[in-house]
Parts: structure tokens; sequence; C-alpha cells
């Protein structure tokens, strides 16, 4: 346990102090802020609440926007880069399981994300306790205003005071000043209304006697902000499953993919009748859906029970840790002290690879769609056997191709030397043909056929990308990576070793 303990609060420090993660949340602070005129120009004879239900779902998938970034970010800054760097290698060399190491980051990164997602959740409530000033005789939330700047400038402040006088970190001191003053803001606006009077918690203004007004700040908001709240939790545990094996970019592209479709549960649930491989995606992706209550926001009079919203955390609960065991099993079977996937990969190398690799996922799942629907007894006009045949023709191409991809653009990493000259090849005589299209008719009107009028504008972007590969492959960096160029020693630190030791003996 104490070790458990000690790798979570590492992690969570190195967390808040990362540049990007305070980037992050002031950038969510401002986009919170500008909701506020955005969401003014709805159209219905009541604009007044419209634009505050607007305000209030632009709000909801704004947090859920920031802490996407906030688990892909922090998870692969202090998982993918200490296993990139071999520094994890230290760690679990001592007497620590492997699994201890996953749990602990996962704590450290969901404690930062916690921090990092309730400080903008308390911004949101300030906008959502402002209103949107939908007409001109509206009035200014002052209360609001003034103690959410003084709570921001004291945090700027004191970071940077407690930088120059004590040597505080910037970022960590800002966090947690932050902690400290937009708590004490927002508690102080619960009690003070717009006229800085007095109020009954959640309320703006104290209620008229004849049709009073309903709070501000409502119950089903703050529920929606806690629902909100387990997808991101969910979407952390991703992230850290992804940085057992992925790096920055990969386990980015993960996080994004899986929130996307995360979101289009329900209309992959719709379409299995169609596409029987759907069913695989509603049981690996997590139903996301469930945690944003867009439609209640929406519909004043629908209600969020908590008993639902329970069934909602034993769901988050029971998939983050599906996702943990999954990282968990990554992490134990990889090697952290070969040199794959180090950080000696070149920049470019790195991104041609995984770009490769996504592109072959890509053709792998779309093989597999094709061939989940063969035993459809039609589709549209065409019969059964010429149905299956033509699925088979695109399915069994596209699958084989996407593993077969997949295979060559990791060997390709590794800098295995074969990778690099069928990659070339395959440049080559992509470019080759991009080229036939574009410039003799025959070949142009046979793929004109296939890829339709704006066929030239593919083969043209073809060319291009043909040409940036090309270029990447012909790089230093790049042939150096495949053992075509040596590296030249350093032979200048040992020379001037000498000299400083020829001097000091002379000295002497």
């Amino acid at each position: 346990m104490m070790r458990f303990l000690a790798i979570s609060q590492n992690t969570f420090t190195q967390t808040i102090r990362q540049p990007i993660y305070a980037v992050v949340i002031l950038g969510v602070f401002g986009v919170l802020v500008l909701t506020l005129p955005l969401s003014g120009w709805t159209v219905s004879t009541d604009y007044h609440a419209s634009d505050q239900l607007m305000l209030q779902v632009f709000g909801l998938a704004n947090l859920g926007a920031a802490g996407l970034l906030l688990a892909a970010f922090s998870a692969s800054s202090v998982l993918a880069r200490e296993i990139e760097e071999r520094t994890a290698l230290t760690v679990v060399s001592k007497p620590i399981a492997r699994s201890t190491f996953v749990l602990g980051k996962f704590a450290g990164v969901g404690a930062a994300v916690a921090v990092g997602f309730y400080l903008c959740s308390i911004v949101f409530l300030l906008t959502v306790r402002h209103k949107v000033m939908s007409a001109a005789p509206d009035p200014y939330d002052w209360p609001v205003i003034t103690l959410g700047l003084a709570a921001l400038g004291l945090s700027v402040g004191v970071s940077i005071v407690g930088n120059l006088v004590f040597g505080w970190h910037v970022t960590s001191t800002a966090v947690w000043s932050g902690l400290v003053f937009f708590t004490a803001a927002f508690v102080a606006v619960l009690f003070v209304g717009k006229d800085w009077v007095l109020v009954q918690p959640g309320f703006d203004s104290v209620p008229k006697i004849v049709d009073p007004d309903g709070p501000a700040i409502t119950a089903k908001i703050v529920t929606a902000v806690v629902m909100n709240f387990m997808a991101v939790m969910v979407i952390t545990a991703v992230a850290v499953a992804a940085s057992t094996r992925f790096g920055t970019l990969m386990t980015l592209m993960v996080c994004i993919a899986v929130g996307v479709l995360g979101s289009m549960h329900p209309w992959f649930q719709e379409k299995v009748k169609e596409v029987p491989a759907f069913l695989g995606l509603t049981f690996l992706l997590p139903n996301l859906t469930y945690f944003f209550a867009v439609d209640a926001i929406a519909d004043p009079s629908v209600s969020i029970p908590l008993p639902v919203v329970g069934q909602y955390a034993i769901y988050a609960v029971v998939y983050i840790a599906a996702a943990l065991g999954i990282g968990i099993a990554a992490f134990e079977t990889r090697e952290l002290d070969s040199q794959e996937g180090g950080s000696s990969v070149s920049g470019a190398v790195g991104v041609m690879a995984w770009v490769g690799r996504v592109l072959a996922v890509a053709a792998a799942v779309a093989g597999v769609m094709v061939l989940s629907v063969i035993y459809k007894p039609y589709f549209a006009d065409v019969p059964m056997v010429v149905n299956k045949l033509r699925q088979l023709y695109i399915g069994l191409p596209l699958l084989a191709g996407g593993v077969l991809g997949w295979l060559l653009w990791g060997y390709f990493a590794r800098g295995l030397r074969w990778s690099y000259f069928v990659v070339a090849t395959l440049f080559v005589l992509s470019l080759v043909g991009a080229v036939a299209g574009l410039v003799i008719p025959a070949v142009q009107a046979v793929i004109a056929n296939g890829l339709g009028d704006n066929s030239g504008g593919y083969l043209m972007l073809d060319a291009i990308v043909d040409v940036v590969g090309l270029i990447i492959l012909a790089l230093p960096h790049t042939r150096q990576h495949f053992g075509f160029i040596k590296k030249r020693p350093l032979r200048l630190n040992v020379n001037v070793q000498a000299t400083e030791g020829a001097a000091v003996s002379n000295h002497e």
C-alpha cells in the first residue's frame, strides 16, 4: 500500500507540474466564458430559457472535451514518456509489481484530472449562475464576475510571488491556489445574489412572492456535471491503458476515437442487424451517452433519478476495471529494456509508422465489416451468390492488407532494413500508378470508372503523399535509423579530456 501511495503521489505531482496541464485548464476557462455570448442566438419565444439551456449543453460538452484532453496528455506525459525514456524500468526492477505501478499511475493521473475537472466545473457553474444576457436590459452578475476574476488573479499572483520568493513551482502552486480561491469564490456566490444581497443557495436573487424564479444552479445541473465526471474517469482509464503501449500522439488518438465512437454507441446498436460486426464494438466501446444528460438538461420536465445515476456509476467502475485490466496485461508483457518503441526513433519515422498503422487498422476494420454481412440473403438488388463473391473479393483483401500493413509498419518502426525497401517500393509503385493515371488517357479512363469524376484529385493527392513519403525515407535521420548511416563517435569530448589531463599534469 505504501508503494502504491508513493507512486500515486509522485504521479499526481508530476502531472500538475506539466505546462500542458495548466494550458488545457486555462483554455477551457476561456471557452466556457466565451460560451456566454455565443449561446445568446437561439430562436424561441422564450429566448431567455432556450439560451440558458444552450449554455448548459455547450458547457457540459466543453467539460467532456476538457476531461478527454487532460486524461490523454496527463497519462502520456507520466506513463508513456517514462516507458520510452526507460525510467519505468528503474521502478519495476525493484520489488514492485507491475500491476501496482499501473494502478498507482491511474490513481495519480485520475486525481490530477479530477482536480482540473473540478476547477473547470466551478467556472462552468459560475457561467450558469451568471446566465446568458439575451437582451440589452439584462444585468451583469457582478458578484460572479468580481469573485471569479479575483480567484483567477489571486491564483496567478500567488504562483508568481511564490516562485520568485520561495522557489515554488509555478504550475503546481497555481493549481493548489486555484483550489482554495475558486472554491471560496463559488461558496460565496452561492449565498450572494446579483445585488450583493444574501440569497438561498443556488439562487441569483431573492425569490419573488408572485411567480418566483427558480434557482440558477439546480441539483439537476450539478448531477449532470457529476455524471460527466464519470465519463472523464472512463476516458482516463482508457488513456492509462493505451499509454502502456503507445506514445503521446497515439494515446491522444485512441482517447479521441473512444470518445467519438463511444458517443455513437446507440447508433452502433441500431446497425447491428445490418452489420453484425458492430456487435463487437458495442461490447468494446463504453456507452458514453449514459453520462451525457443532454436530453434531461434540454427538457426541464425531465429529472435525473439518483438510482439511475448509481447504475451508471457501477457501469463506469466496471468499465474502468476492465480497461485497467487490459492495461496491466499489456504492461506485463512489455519488454522495458528493449529498444523497441524507444525515444531513439526519429520523429518522422514514428509519425509515418503510426499513420501507416492507423490506416492498416482502418482497412482491417473495413474488411471485417464487409465480411460480417456475408450471410445476408441479399444486398440491394444483387443476387445472393454474386453478393457473397463481391464481399469476399472486397473484404478478404482489406482484412489481409490491414493485418500485413500493421506488421509491416511495426517492423518499419523498429528499423528493419527490409521493411525500408518494402515501404520505398510501395511508394514508388503508387507514385508511378498515380502519374500514369494523370498522364495516360487509357489508364485515366479505367481509374475514373472506379473512382468517379474526382479521380484526378485523388490521384494528385496520392502522388503528393508518395513524394512526401519518399522524401522522408531519403532524410539522413531516417537512413540513420535503419543503419544505412553510421553514427560518428564523439571524439571531441575525449580530446578535451585528454588536453585537460595533460594540462593538469604539466601544472603539477
